[in-house]
């Protein structure tokens, strides 16, 4: 059985997996994710594995994680695209579309 966790650290998203390698041994790995687009779609991108074996599932999930967290803040956020732009809550509204104090002018 593979158990598995998604996790956001530092813009990066990456989630956890505990493998079971022999009888009562377990690897974790981390695997990285690459936001695609404006939904919420994702492409794997680089994996890691721990180079250690654990007793428990829970062992190799909680050590995947905490090496996880430490690669993504190593690689920081990853740079914006082109069309990207910078600031708060860029991605809530799309254009052409008003809100809030415009949604008056735009019925104008």
């Amino acid at each position: 059985m593979i158990i598995k966790m998604l996790l956001e650290e530092g813009g990066q998203f990456f989630y956890c997996e505990a493998r079971k390698a022999a009888p009562h041994s377990f690897e974790g790995v981390v695997h990285f994710l690459h936001k695609v687009g404006d939904g919420n779609a994702f492409v794997r991108d680089k994996s890691y594995a721990l180079g250690e074996k654990f007793e428990t599932r829970t062992d190799a999930l909680t050590a995947a994680e905490r090496y996880g967290k430490q690669i993504a803040m190593q690689r920081g956020r990853l740079p914006a695209e082109a069309g990207e732009q910078s600031g708060y809550c860029n991605n809530l509204q799309s254009p052409g579309r008003p809100s809030g104090p415009n949604l008056g002018k735009a019925a104008r």
